[in-house]
């Protein structure tokens, strides 16, 4: 009798998880899943070189047949170096580069679960919010969004990360002792004795 209570439990326990993790359950708006932080400091530069902001964003240069229309890179630094960046792009693209983002799926990103998530360092006037009618995809995180106009021919992307962390710093340079590990023999010969 306790172990049929014990499934019962446990039955309501695991109905109850699935209940509040169905997408039914979760906020209509997917801002309200994902609050937006209002009070962000000014990027310390921003970068607006279409063609390396796109070499930046999809790892390779544009073709002759990609136009990219609005580009901008936003990067926050301190004296430690580079904490964070963020990117948009837009691009009327050529197959070339529709084949490698979408069909190959280079950046491994899926259908956005829960739609369009805002970025919290705010929009570019010119970068506009998906229609429904748009493929948005994003990866893991939801950090890379990438917004596909097949009707149109448009791409918009964007992403952001944190800076680089420094590495450990060097050890040392420690002088080389010869020693013998167990088991093996030893990097040196052995001194020959005087002979009588």
């Amino acid at each position: 009798m306790k172990a049929l209570t014990f499934i019962a439990a446990l039955a309501a326990v695991a109905f109850t998880g699935w209940w509040l993790a169905s997408p039914k359950n979760r906020p209509d708006s997917p801002n309200e899943a994902y609050p937006t932080q209002t009070s962000q400091p000014p990027p310390t530069s921003t970068l607006t070189d279409a063609t390396e902001v796109f070499q930046k964003a999809f790892w390779k240069r544009p073709t002759d047949q990609d136009r990219i229309l609005h580009a901008e890179r936003r990067e926050w630094a301190d004296a430690q170096g580079l904490k964070k960046w963020q990117w948009f792009i837009e691009v009327e693209p050529s197959p070339d580069l529709v084949r490698h983002l979408i069909t190959d799926n280079a950046f491994s990103l899926s259908q956005a679960r829960g739609g369009w998530r805002k970025p919290a360092a705010g929009l570019p006037a010119w970068f506009a919010q998906p229609s429904t009618s748009q493929q948005v995809l994003a990866n893991s995180s939801g950090s890379f969004t990438l917004i596909y106009d097949k009707e149109a021919n448009r791409i918009r992307a964007t992403d952001s990360g944190g800076g680089f962390r420094p590495g450990a710093p060097e050890q040392p340079a420690q002088a080389s002792t010869a020693s013998v590990a167990p088991g093996r023999l030893p990097l040196t010969s052995p001194p020959n004795p005087p002979k009588p």
